[in-house]
């Protein structure tokens, strides 16, 4: 049985509910070669929450948590700014974790991550981390097609997401450079739509990939109306639209008209669906790793292939900033 440690006891490590399938610990819960032992906060009051719910020991001290329970797993899930120090700790510890499962952003700043990979290697730790559309089969699908050319070269394409650059625009950079495998580079940059995080405010970017040229173009929306996280991608075969976070995917093919023009129809087509969860599957694939030690199953998680997502990222951030305080 390998051994699990959550740390950080907000919502997103497990004190929603016991069995709400998009925290850590169900994730933990669900997995039947997983034990979840403990949990780490430095708020007793959440800490202690977290115990009643899913049980196993509870820490204020990482470093006692770690030395007493001995995971194999540690997931990452406290504030954004905390992420890096945290998991730096982590891998700095007498006996560390084999796999540490981070949640996004990996870091704020290039240097952060770069120290993140060069731990990792100097201690042949995993770090994983939690951009859950490289976990899900229905996007890694879709990135096959378009690798096949199934809907031709890419032409534009528009993205909405919801508050935050860093904490969820984090997510639909990333999903872009995992659907083409291409770097974005950012053109302009200005304030976006109302950010529930006071520290990381929506930026409504103009972007174009590195190698392809396709332009891209960022837009944010006011999370208190409702979340939005959707793509409208344009090819040159045809369009197709990726909504409601994945769950709504269509495509219409290009085709010519009775007058010989070039128009759009819908074109029914079987998508692969999501037969897993993306947190349950990040936790197999980890535990996996650890049963088999085959890099193999990591491969596409792994913190170096974030690197050029948190590259966008911070260029939006900081381009930002130059125009703010110019």
């Amino acid at each position: 049985m390998i051994k699990a440690l959550v740390v950080g006891c907000g919502k997103i490590g497990g004190t929603w509910a016991r069995f709400d399938r998009e925290t850590h610990a169900s994730a933990y819960h669900c997995d039947p070669y997983t034990e979840l032992s403990g949990c780490v906060d430095v708020d007793s009051e959440m800490s202690a929450l977290f115990q009643t719910i899913h049980g196993g020991r509870s820490f204020e001290s990482l470093e006692e948590a770690v030395r007493l329970v001995r995971p194999g797993i540690v997931s990452v899930c406290t504030p954004d700014r905390t992420h890096y120090d945290i998991t730096a700790r982590l891998t700095e510890l007498l006996h560390p974790p084999a796999v540490i499962l981070l949640e996004k952003p990996a870091t704020r700043t290039l240097d952060e991550i770069d120290s993140l990979i060069s731990l990792s290697r100097k201690r042949n730790i995993k770090i994983v981390v939690n951009h859950t559309r490289r976990f899900d089969p229905r996007f890694k699908g879709l990135r096959d097609e378009i690798t096949k050319g199934t809907f031709g070269d890419l032409v534009s394409a528009s993205v909405c997401y919801y508050s935050g650059w860093f904490h969820n625009g984090v997510h639909a950079v990333d999903t872009l450079h995992l659907l083409f495998g291409d770097v974005l580079q950012i053109m302009t940059v200005q304030q976006g739509a109302k950010s529930r995080y006071p520290d990381d405010p929506s930026l409504d970017c103009t972007a174009a990939f590195e190698s392809c040229g396709a332009a891209v173009n960022f837009w944010s929306f006011d999370e208190s109306h409702y979340q939005l996280m959707e793509f409208d991608l344009r090819f040159t075969g045809g369009r197709l639209k990726i909504e409601d976070f994945g769950e709504r995917v269509s495509y219409e093919q290009r085709t010519k008209n009775s007058s010989d023009e070039n128009v759009l129809v819908p074109k029914a087509k079987r998508w692969p669906s999501n037969t897993v969860n993306p947190l349950e599957e990040a936790v197999r694939l980890s535990r996996e790793y650890l049963q088999t030690q085959n890099p193999s199953l990591l491969q596409d998680v792994e913190i170096e292939q974030t690197r050029s997502t948190m590259q966008t990222i911070i260029q939006g951030t900081e381009m930002y900033e130059d125009c703010r305080f110019a």
